[in-house]
């Protein structure tokens, strides 16, 4: 039997390299479109749902914002200029691999009406803005509720 339930995601874009006078752009990606994109100059929270699945064959994501194959889930945080013809106009993503998510953080945040949170480092170590798919340590899950807070460790803090 199959079990799905709808849970809130943060992902927090830390430290975008951009200036304003840059004029770009990021946001999480939904479908083929990015979803309210801000100026990439300082930290940004985007919110958004995603549903999880739990069946005997194990855990799977599903949603407008999910991305891949079953097995191979993820997000992506695109990044843009806007353009006189469209309003977004993308010039690199960063790949947020959904596996990566510690299954003692799911399961909390399965039983919980708490936060699963992604900090992302949106600078990568060049000072180009993250691309390509992003590894611990530049992304860190977390759950924030009103009963924990859990980091990847799943280590209460």
């Amino acid at each position: 039997m199959t079990v799905t339930r709808s849970l809130k995601l943060k992902l927090i874009a830390i430290d975008p390299p951009f200036e304003i006078a840059h004029g770009v752009l990021f946001g999480v990606q939904a479908g083929r479109e990015v979803e309210d994109p801000v100026p990439a100059v300082e930290t940004a929270e985007f919110d958004f749902e995603i549903d999880i699945a739990h069946a005997n064959a194990g855990v799977d994501f599903k949603g407008s914002h999910v991305n891949g194959r079953k097995g191979d889930r993820f997000l992506y945080l695109s990044w843009g200029l806007p353009d006189p013809t469209e309003p977004f106009v993308m010039f690199a993503r960063a790949k947020i691999k959904l596996a990566d998510i510690p299954s003692e953080l799911l399961e909390l945040v399965a039983n919980d009406d708490g936060v699963l949170v992604c900090e992302l480092q949106a600078t990568n170590k060049k000072g180009q803005p993250a691309s390509g798919t992003i590894n611990s340590p530049a992304v860190i899950w977390r759950v924030e509720s009103q009963k924990h807070v859990l980091d990847e460790t799943a280590t209460a803090i």
